[in-house]
């Protein structure tokens, strides 16, 4: 078996061990993780996308406990069963002393709540030292208000010196970050370099204003933890590719977008929105952007991914009149897979492709 195999001393220089969405459950990765104390080289294990709960997460933490230095880096068990059980174990061993090499911790949707991040607060608040961690991921993890003043007290007390804190897709709200900002803003934790929140839609811009604000002190320079802000930036200066595929963009943000892009030194020839909600009123704010931009080779945009963003026929016909400015002469690939164009949608893409093509 694999586990025999590792623990065997074989696998020589083997650092990267891949085992993402096999179907692994508890049992199967208590037998690997005995063995893993013997693979002394082994930096980095994925275990994502497999069937484990609370007994794989305790044979984990066994393991850790047991691995020399430098000992395992990078430990990826998102999208699993862990549950906040799991979590607590799991922070049972990188609070023990002496403290493990693990570096990244993944732990995104193991439905880990606001109690797991509760319990991981109280273990490293416990601990002489804290962790080592530099990146710890709790995306997708149904974390509230109260899961991230726990992370807050955390890091308040210095015993979570991480220098990025994933909270994607998350329940937390304005309190919640107000409370992240205060604690980045104690000075307790100067290594943090970025918060993700993507996806807690009740934030509010105040409430990410300040956290923002609160990073930017921290570390005497801008950091950008919205991937929005950060496309919107490059995107200002002359960037080539813009990618803010799965980012929510709603009637505001479509609009800050479409400014962005209208920019002097705006220079994107490749645009990806898929997946963005985007609807036909982003659609249309999007392709009046593009329309109005200059029309020198330097601002030709050459690929626009539109998929799965619930475009009806009205932004169909918006995107048509975009194939009939300068501004689309010299597009390549348009892609708008799994839209709702419907026949006046396409008919409408088909006249105005047939028209340029003349």
């Amino acid at each position: 078996s694999l586990a025999a195999f590792i623990g065997s001393g074989s696998v020589g220089a083997l650092q990267v061990l891949d085992l993402d969405c096999n179907d692994l459950q508890d049992e199967g990765l208590s037998a690997l993780a005995s063995s893993l104390p013997h693979c002394r080289s082994l930096r980095e294990l994925r275990l994502g996308g497999n069937r484990l709960g609370l007994q794989g997460a305790q044979s984990l933490a066994a393991a850790l406990a047991r691995c020399q230095e430098p000992g395992l880096q990078k430990l990826d068990v998102s999208r699993n069963y862990l549950g906040p059980a799991g979590a607590a174990a799991l922070a049972e061993a990188l609070a023990a002393e002496p403290p493990i090499g693990l570096r990244v911790l993944r732990l995104s949707v193991n439905r880990v709540r606001d109690a797991g991040v509760a319990a991981m607060s109280k273990i490293f608040q416990g601990s002489e030292r804290g962790p080592l961690l530099e990146e710890l991921d709790l995306g997708n993890n149904m974390i509230g208000d109260t899961g991230a003043a726990a992370l807050a007290a955390a890091l308040v007390a210095g015993k979570l010196g991480i220098r990025s804190l994933g909270l994607s897709r998350n329940k937390i709200a304005h309190i919640g970050a107000e409370v992240l900002s205060r604690a980045v803003s104690s000075g307790s934790c100067p290594l943090l370099q970025s918060i993700d929140l993507v996806g807690n839609d009740e934030i509010g811009s105040t409430a990410a204003g300040a956290l923002a604000s609160s990073l930017r002190s921290n570390l005497g320079g801008i950091v950008l933890f919205d991937p929005f802000q950060a496309a919107l930036e490059s995107a200002r200066v002359g960037a080539y590719r813009i990618d803010l595929s799965g980012v929510p963009l709603h009637a505001e943000a479509c609009k800050r977008l479409a400014e962005a892009l209208r920019m002097p030194k705006a220079r994107t020839a490749m645009l990806v929105l898929s997946r963005c909600s985007l609807g036909n009123a982003g659609a249309e704010e999007v392709a009046t952007a593009l329309r109005s931009r200059p029309t020198s080779a330097a601002h030709w945009l050459t690929e626009l991914d539109l998929g799965w963003n619930g475009i009806g026929p009205q932004g169909g016909q918006a995107l048509a009149r975009l194939f009939g400015s300068p501004a689309g002469s010299r597009l390549e690939t348009l892609e708008l897979e799994c839209n709702d164009l419907g026949n006046e949608g396409v008919s409408a893409l088909i006249d105005a492709l047939g028209r340029a093509s003349r």
